[in-house]
């Protein structure tokens, strides 16, 4: 009798751990010592968030680490691996954009954003400001000047920063270093492409409109020149820029 009631127990117990072994969610990448970081991040890539590492990395060795060789490669191109799921911007950049960003040209996502997780905003590398006006601090445009000189925004008279100047009166410097009402990089350039010459947006949003949130958004017309240029904002004339002959507005 206490053999059978003996037996009965175990049988349960091994149904009863073999149950909770079932129960425990199966170990994935980020949950492993290598990358669990990933999950302490305030933003997670959707499919780093979901455990679908394989959309993006294929294995290449049947173990992983591997010390001695590469053991995960991405599947496919490192644009297209992104255009596989956001589709509609893919097409965009494709099809009617005639001037990229320099990363966007060469197929860096990666050179902005980090493809698994980040603290920052849209999960970029290192902080951009959300906002279009702002009062002018360098650690606003930290993930810039991973590429650009920051001296473009701090210097007032330049001959060699930047062609946006009026002889050498440097026009990055009167739209980014004011205070209260700075302009950030983005109320001007769209940060991925554009159909005008230097990256220039259509247009930008003003002011709010109502509770929501809502923007006016001002049109930009704006012409490259051999030495210069010309931008018109819906709110004001025409403005002239000659880095040669510099020009009086009126």
């Amino acid at each position: 009798m206490i053999f059978a009631v003996g037996l009965i127990f175990i049988f349960s117990l091994t149904i009863f751990n073999n149950q909770s072994r079932a129960q425990e969610p199966a170990p994935t990448c980020k949950t492993t010592d290598c990358h669990s970081d990933f999950d302490k991040r305030k933003n997670i890539h959707k499919p780093v968030r979901e455990g679908k590492c394989s959309q993006c990395h294929k294995a290449v060795t049947e173990t992983h680490p591997n010390d001695e060789t590469v053991d995960f490669t991405l599947t496919g191109e490192r644009d297209e691996i992104c255009y596989a799921c956001h589709k509609s911007f893919g097409k965009f950049i494709k099809e009617k954009l005639k001037y990229l960003h320099t990363p966007v040209k060469q197929k860096d996502c990666y050179a902005c954003h980090d493809p698994h997780a980040s603290d920052n905003w849209m999960l970029l590398k290192k902080f951009f400001s959300k906002r279009y006006y702002l009062p002018f601090k360098l650690e606003y445009y930290a993930l810039c000047f991973d590429c650009h000189n920051k001296e473009i925004v701090t210097e007032k008279e330049t001959d060699r920063l930047t062609n946006f100047r009026n002889g050498n009166f440097n026009l990055h410097f009167k739209h980014v270093n004011r205070d209260p009402k700075g302009r950030n990089c983005n109320s001007c350039h769209n940060i991925h492409a554009s159909g005008q010459a230097m990256i220039i947006r259509p247009d930008v949003p003003f002011r709010k409109r109502d509770k929501k949130g809502y923007y006016f958004n001002l049109s930009i017309h704006y012409k490259k020149t051999k030495t210069g240029g010309s931008c018109a904002v819906s709110c004001h004339r025409n403005r002239y820029y000659d880095r040669e002959n510099p020009v009086v507005n009126k």
